[in-house]
């Protein structure tokens, strides 16, 4: 049904993160204009990419609109990542069949993403509204998108394609980073079962039965280097079984 689109690192501030980022080896691009971007890409080769992410208050404090206007499990998920500590906070799915070479205007990316979200109700999760998004990149260039987001919280949300095509033609990392190999999630028991029939055919997911959901690791495979945690604004990168 899904596959990773992305992984959410949240930051407290944007500004230092792609600085850090930068000092631990990646590429990083902006979202959007630097001086007022609330985030910031680390895209592979191929797989899914890193996103590190700035909630600004104004989600907070217009929790209860968002819930209004997109649903409640819209103004949720906002809620639960401003009220996050840093570090990964979420997993963004998309459809499975996706294939971002293949451009297709908003407006079709947005249909194909409601016949998903519909699939999704079926299995007994609530969702919201499919929302829909633009930012404009730092070289002026708007990019659309839609997106909905599940309850309860810990689910994850889910994204259409882009449009226009986002990644990079070619993407080098000081540190030797070629692409995400695993993504290693903690999920409670009473959601296991349908967390893992949402990723069932996405081998770079992980689950283990946890407490409390968490994405507990982030293995990258190339990274040819020891990777300063203090830069790391709480992510969890190559961690080693039972390392801290």
């Amino acid at each position: 049904m899904l596959k990773c689109a992305h992984v959410i690192c949240k930051v407290s501030d944007i500004k230092q993160a792609v600085i850090d980022f930068r000092k631990l080896g990646f590429s990083v691009e902006w979202g959007s204009n630097p001086k007022k971007a609330d985030n910031a890409l680390i895209w592979f080769n191929e797989g899914p990419f890193i996103e590190l992410f700035e909630e600004k208050s104004f989600y907070y404090k217009f929790n209860k609109m968002i819930s209004i206007f997109c649903g409640s499990a819209a103004g949720n998920k906002l809620r639960k990542w401003y009220l996050m500590k840093e570090g990964w906070c979420d997993v963004a799915g998309e459809d499975i069949n996706n294939n971002e070479n293949i451009i297709e205007d908003a407006k079709a990316n947005c249909k194909q993403l409601d016949d998903l979200r519909k699939k999704i109700q079926r299995i007994d999760l609530d969702t919201s509204k499919v929302i829909k998004g633009s930012r404009r990149k730092p070289n002026g260039k708007i990019v659309r998108y839609s997106i909905f987001y599940l309850s309860p919280v810990e689910y994850p949300f889910v994204v259409s394609k882009y449009d226009s095509l986002q990644r990079p033609r070619k993407i080098v990392h000081e540190n030797g980073a070629l692409e995400i190999e695993k993504i290693i999630i903690s999920v409670p028991p009473k959601m296991i079962k349908k967390y893992m029939y949402l990723f069932k055919n996405d081998s770079r997911i992980e689950i283990r039965k946890g407490n409390s959901l968490a994405i507990s690791n982030v293995l990258i495979k190339g990274i040819s280097c020891d990777l300063n945690k203090n830069l790391m604004h709480g992510a969890k990168i190559n961690l080693q079984e039972g390392g801290l």
